[in-house]
């Protein structure tokens, strides 16, 4: 029987591929406040994480070994409008790609169910990677506008 010092022996790390999940499914309100506040998002209204979660049309969610670590939420009328919110990664998980599968599952649910027109407000920075998915700003006759409700 040979005996390698261990001076003398070396190991090499095998980097193996990391699975990331994805799937169409509900995520619990913990999951989506850990994100929410790893956005810096979370204002504190963890009992509305209930109605936004049973009120989503469809969610796509990214997960690591059972830890969500993207999702994105889509609210459609099923058939002219669909409008793409919160899509979130994780901080210790971006520019992965994760961001961009999330976009282009949800993209093609939309596609998948007939929806005319996918709308998004992109943060100050990202229209161009939004733009290498298909997306084109509106004109400046088609103005983003938003009013506040005394809750928001």
């Amino acid at each position: 029987m040979k005996h390698l010092s261990p001076l003398t022996t070396e190991y090499k790390a095998i980097a193996l591929p990391v699975m990331i999940e994805y799937k169409s499914d509900k995520p619990t309100p913990e999951d989506i406040e850990r994100l929410y506040r790893d956005a810096g998002w979370f204002n504190g209204h963890y009992a509305g994480l209930q109605t936004t979660i049973a009120n989503t049309s469809h969610w796509m969610l990214a997960r690591r070994d059972g830890l969500l670590i993207g999702m994105g939420r889509i609210m459609t009328d099923g058939f002219l409008y669909a409008c793409l919110y919160d899509v979130i990664v994780d901080s210790t998980h971006r520019n992965q790609g994760i961001g961009k599968e999330l976009l282009r599952r949800m993209i093609r649910h939309c596609d998948d169910i007939g929806v005319q027109k996918i709308h998004l407000w992109p943060a100050k920075g990202l229209i161009s990677y939004y733009k290498d998915l298909g997306f084109e700003p509106l004109s400046e006759e088609q103005p983003t506008m938003v009013r506040k409700t005394p809750t928001g």
